[in-house]
């Protein structure tokens, strides 16, 4: 009897300092106690528009078409979609429409991609301090991460100026002006998290995505072209869809098609006439599958 009870306290004590690890019993393994460790990050996506990861670097001093053709620098969908800019000819004017390239990751990049985020502090929603560095009309990069449903968004100002440097003035050797010792880590983490998020979209990329709706901004005609490469014009095939001048209009359905053939071989420059004979010169954007047809107001 005296032994029996020896060998059970052996077990217990052994259990009791297992450190978390798997019991093993004559029944099989147990589940572990808790060791203190995190717990798992979470799922990529999760919401209505199976958004995982967006990197859009916007703002700065650029002209409003511009601005408004662009469109996020990566993206990931939680099925492991991704879309990232295509390259397109360094020629004057460039295509009315940017291309975009698909590619696929698979579900270990995601889990990877979310610890990554984790690590970032991306997933924390307490207001994180970036520092305020003194510089005139930089982009902003604000990247959007959807975990288990819940939409964390991060914006930094400038971001990646640590290493470039001030205009002028060369690389700060990883200083900033306005920025100290935390602020700069922090923002080394979002820098590092981008990095990764480009490269996995690169080396995902595969085929160019075909978009099924548009968004369009009517600018003035002079906005397009110069007096030393003339813009070609061409036909607004829907007549009953307005031009206005600085609104947002959206296409999508058999009329995105349609308006896909046209531009095809149309231009940043083209002038785009109405049937009243006012010309247009079109800033056009492909919608991505998780976002509105236009942008709110």
């Amino acid at each position: 009897m005296r032994t029996f009870l020896v060998l059970v306290m052996i077990v217990l004590t052994a259990a009791c300092s297992n450190g978390g690890q798997e019991v093993v019993t004559e029944d099989g393994p147990t589940d572990s106690p808790s060791d203190g460790t995190d717990p798992p990050a979470g799922a990529a996506g999760g919401g209505e528009d199976g958004l995982f990861v967006s990197v859009d670097v916007g703002g700065g001093f650029v002209p409003v078409g511009h601005a408004f053709r662009s469109t996020p620098s990566a993206v990931i969908y939680d099925d492991g979609t991704t879309l990232s800019t295509g390259a397109v000819a360094a020629i004057y004017p460039g295509p009315a429409v940017l291309p975009l390239t698909q590619g696929q990751v698979d579900d270990e990049q995601l889990r990877q991609l979310v610890t990554a985020a984790g690590t970032a502090g991306l997933l924390d929603d307490s207001v994180s301090d970036y520092g305020n560095p003194p510089v005139a009309d930089a982009p902003t990069t604000t990247v959007t991460v959807v975990v288990d449903g819940e939409v964390h968004v991060t914006s930094v100002y400038a971001l990646g100026m640590a290493d470039e440097g001030l205009p002028g003035q060369g690389p700060t050797g990883g200083g900033l002006p306005g920025v100290e010792g935390p602020q700069l880590e922090a923002r080394e983490r979002v820098s590092q998290f981008v990095d990764l998020v480009s490269r996995t979209v690169v080396e995902a990329e595969g085929d160019r995505y075909v978009p099924d709706r548009y968004r369009v901004l009517a600018l003035p005609p002079d906005q397009g072209g110069d007096a030393v490469v003339e813009a070609d014009e061409r036909e607004w095939p829907f007549p009953d869809v307005a031009l206005v001048e600085g609104e947002c209009i959206a296409i999508g359905g058999d009329r995105a098609v349609e308006f896909r053939d046209l531009a095809e071989g149309a231009t940043e420059i083209t002038r785009w006439r109405n049937d009243a004979g006012q010309t247009f010169v079109l800033s056009v954007r492909p919608v991505l599958p998780h976002e509105p047809d236009c942008p709110a107001r």
